[in-house]
């Protein structure tokens, strides 16, 4: 008996203790949402900043709460001077490898159809080609124009910087 209970506050001991491990992280807030995204320590983020050209990506090393400042693996940056966060989104990519399959198999089965079926009135038409092209091109640009959503840094989101370590 005795055993059993040391084991179960061993357990209760190392939750509570992993539990406080993530309390330092970066907050990004949609204004007026419950809902946060909560980036920790160690997250790769791709971001811009002010006076920036293009996006740069790096890793959190560590979070500097008193000046406001956010160590990145090759340099610092004031949590003001972020202005728009990217993610990349997965579903395009494969969205438009099916919407190029499926202009593919019309195209297959209209070929096919047309050897087969042994009427020469029906053929491959235009039509056909059209819509094997139209779906070729949606499949490929579609990945290529929404692939990534980015988060504005100012009237709709914003970023803060939490430690809820006890002192």
């Amino acid at each position: 008996m005795r055993s059993k209970l040391l084991i179960v506050a061993f357990l209760h001991l190392t939750f509570i203790l992993s539990a406080q491990r993530n309390l330092q992280f970066l907050q990004l807030e949609k204004v007026g949402s419950m809902k946060v995204e909560k980036i920790s320590l160690g997250t790769v983020i791709t971001y811009s900043i002010k006076d920036g050209q293009g996006w740069y990506s790096s890793e959190i090393a560590n979070f500097l709460y008193k000046d406001q400042l956010i160590a990145m693996a090759d340099r610092t940056i004031p949590l003001n001077e972020i202005t728009a966060l990217r993610y990349d989104r997965t579903w395009p990519r494969a969205i438009g490898r099916q919407i190029g399959l499926f202009g593919l198999s019309w195209s297959g089965y209209a070929f096919v159809g047309t050897l087969t079926d042994g009427r020469p009135e029906t053929s491959y038409r235009t039509s056909d080609a059209i819509v094997t092209g139209s779906a070729l091109a949606v499949g490929l640009l579609l990945p290529k124009l929404i692939s990534f959503r980015v988060k504005k840094i100012g009237k709709k989101y914003r970023l803060r910087l939490l430690d809820l370590r006890p002192e």
